[in-house]
Parts: C-alpha cells; structure tokens; sequence
C-alpha cells in the first residue's frame, strides 16, 4: 500500500468481512510472510522456512487459519473503525475498533468490545512505470513510449497487536459478568491507593520506608 492512513480500513474490513478468497488476497498483497501476530489468546511468532515435502511454512499462512476460523466461529461479524492515526516517524498505524462478536454455537453469546489493533509497517521501494513529470502515456519527454521507472515508496504489515483493555477481552470469556466484575475491582484498587497515599501521608515515619527498603535492597546487591 501507499497511504497506509487511507487504505488500512479497506485491508481490516476484508479480513474480517470478506471470503476465504478475499482474506488470502489481502494477507498476501498486505502482509509480509514472516509477518507476526498478537492477540490476548493467540500469538503468532514470525518464522519463514523451507521444510521437506511441505515445502514453504510461514507466519503468515497461520496468521491466515487464525481469520478463516474467524470467520467460521461468527459468520455474521457487526465491525467499526472509530479512529485512526498514522505515525510516519516509527511506521505505525494505530486503529481503534468497535465490534461485536456472536459465537454460532454458543446461544445468546455476544461481546460487545473495543480494542486497538497497532500495526507495525515495512516500508520498502518499489519500481513503478511512471514518468519523473508524472506522465504515464509514453508522450511528452519520454517519445519512445517507453517510460521510466520511478521507485514508490509503499508499505507492507510486518506484525499486527490487538489490544484489549483486562475489561475488554473478559467479556469474551464471561459475557455479561466480566466487565462488572472487573469495575468493581478497579473501583476497590483506586480507594485502596487512596487509602494507603492518605496514611504514609499522614504519617511521615511511614513515608519513608519504601526509600529506606530500595537502600537496603540496592547494599545487598552490592554486597552479591
């Protein structure tokens, strides 16, 4: 691709809406071989190699079974892409998603979640049939019709990261119960810190046992 910020929602929307066909068409023209994958319940660590009789196994034929299955465990797929932002310095693409995931065999099973699906980029040249002043009709300064080759910068996923907020990626496994469950834990967290802040605050001596315990463990090191 050559505007990842333009042509990512189309590469997401085919994977996770599209045929069989469709799917293996954009793993290949998008992704690269070794390319890996991460997800709160699946990796997929890079690899690309020969085997006897197999004959070629990559990361991206795995990445590929992973969408297939995708598929078949929720035909009807209800997918949006709420933003998205591209970071040309470190070749990243940040999507945020919203979807909602139905299991066909599993009845009254539905997880509405969010994530953000982070998209490290290969930038790479390639040769393109384009004249330097944009003509591409054999005409103008090239006559023989024979236009010169330009390089075009274009890009390629080398490895894709699902990120789920812990809230998220529960309602998968205890849909309807995990995200409350999870609120009520993080709500007993937040008035814990405020507790323990409150106490070392009002009590100086206390204040300065965690400094006091980093000395400590910082001499027994030394001493190692």
């Amino acid at each position: 691709m050559e505007n990842p910020a333009t042509e990512i929602p189309a590469v997401i929307y085919s994977l996770t809406y599209g045929t069989q066909q469709q799917q293996l068409t954009t793993l290949s023209n998008f992704f690269l071989e070794d390319a890996s994958f991460v997800h709160p319940f699946v990796r997929v660590p890079s690899f690309s190699r020969t085997l006897p009789v197999l004959g070629v196994i990559n990361s991206r034929m795995v990445i590929s079974a992973i969408y297939r299955w995708y598929r078949m465990m929720s035909p009807i797929v209800h997918l949006a892409i709420e933003s998205s932002a591209f970071d040309r310095t470190n070749n990243i693409m940040y999507v945020t998603i919203s979807q909602r995931f139905a299991i066909w065999f599993i009845p009254f099973y539905v997880a509405n979640v969010r994530l953000v699906s982070v998209l490290h980029l290969h930038q790479y040249q390639q040769q393109s049939g384009a004249s330097v002043n944009g003509n591409n009709n054999g005409q103008g300064d090239n006559q023989d019709g024979g236009a010169p080759m330009v390089p075009v910068t274009r890009y390629r996923i080398g490895r894709q990261e699902d990120q789920y907020q812990i809230n998220e990626w529960l309602k998968f496994i205890l849909p309807g119960l995990g995200s409350p469950i999870w609120a009520i834990w993080q709500v007993l967290c937040a008035g814990l810190c405020f507790f323990l802040a409150t106490l070392f605050t009002l009590l100086p001596a206390l204040a300065r046992l965690p400094m006091m315990a980093v000395h400590l463990l910082q001499r027994i090191c030394r001493t190692i």
